[in-house]
């Protein structure tokens, strides 16, 4: 476990699969969240809403943040998984600022990385039908990598901003379902 986290969540360590969602609780992104939790045996979902900013005071240097909030239990989380998905709205052509300020927040691990090799997928649900992900993807790729996380690649599920984007999801949770 991260060195200056205290474990609130002891039962999490034996999970696999941690899905961060950045996603406002009741939208699409949380709704595909919850259903992919479902199809999972070793899923725990965390929402990213509620997780303060970064300070930039750079205890996380020392050890760990002094930011006391629901980020400890997505560490201990962290901590036990060997595969992270990050799903997020296409805000702008870009991750949700939720899921950007978590992304932050795993700082701590940066400068005291654990060692382990985990896996990184990206979901992304987007209004548009031909939505613009590389930039996105790039930010992915750049927390995958700063991890030390293996990224295994996006999935979009685009148009749900039409009346029948949920035939589609079923597709493309079944393909990353399987990719897991």
């Amino acid at each position: 476990m991260l060195e200056g986290y205290k474990s609130t969540t002891p039962d999490l360590l034996a999970m696999t699969v941690l899905i961060l969602c950045g996603g406002s609780p009741g939208g699409i992104t949380s709704s595909v969240c919850s259903d992919l939790t479902e199809r999972l045996d070793d899923a725990v979902l965390f929402h990213c809403d509620g997780i303060g900013h970064c300070k930039g005071c750079g205890h996380c240097k020392e050890g760990g943040c002094v930011i006391r909030d629901g980020m400890d239990a997505i560490m201990d989380a962290y901590s036990g998984s060997d595969t992270i998905i990050l799903a997020t709205p296409l805000r702008f052509n870009g991750p949700s600022s939720q899921l950007k300020t978590m992304m932050d927040r795993f700082q701590p691990l940066w400068h005291n990385p654990d060692g382990k090799r985990r896996r990184l997928f990206l979901l992304i649900t987007a209004g548009s039908p031909e939505p613009q992900t590389p930039h996105t993807e790039g930010i992915a790729r750049a927390f995958a990598f700063s991890m030390g996380c293996e990224y295994c690649g996006s999935f979009v599920i685009a148009d749900t901003d039409s009346d029948d984007w949920h035939s589609a999801a079923e597709k493309v949770l079944d393909a990353l379902v399987n990719g897991i």
